[in-house]
């Protein structure tokens, strides 16, 4: 983050992958470590057990909730 002398700022995003389809989220997901899998699993299955049971999630921000599921843990 850059700030001149009127306080006004400038910042910059690069996406860390410009191939992938997705949102950042999408991205992260990929780099869940392999040990980590079983437990991923289970924060998938949560997340979907919470959607059937009126959590509200639009289908597109289901990988969201699945990543921060899994990082709560």
């Amino acid at each position: 983050m850059i700030e001149n002398e009127d306080r006004k700022k400038l910042g910059v995003w690069l996406m860390p992958n410009n191939d992938s389809q997705g949102d950042l989220e999408t991205f992260l997901m990929s780099l869940v470590p392999s040990a980590q899998n079983r437990l991923w699993s289970l924060a998938c299955e949560s997340v979907t057990a919470a959607v059937a049971a009126g959590a509200e999630c639009r289908a597109g921000h289901l990988s969201k909730a699945n990543l921060y599921t899994w990082l709560a843990w």
